[in-house]
């Protein structure tokens, strides 16, 4: 059994026994219900490419 430790905002969680192929979008989203976080999917011509903000 394996464990996942994260702290987000300063808060710590625990999660057991996710999916390996469960992303950490996944796990903000749908385990620890934070919503904020969005997949962003760029162009193929844009991939590779980093813009400052």
């Amino acid at each position: 059994m394996s464990t996942l430790t994260l702290t987000i905002n300063k808060q710590d969680y625990q999660l057991e026994n996710l999916d390996a192929r469960t992303t950490l979008l996944d796990v903000c989203r749908q385990h620890l219900q934070i919503t904020g976080p969005k997949k962003r999917l760029r162009p193929r011509s844009m991939r590779g490419m980093y813009h400052a903000h």
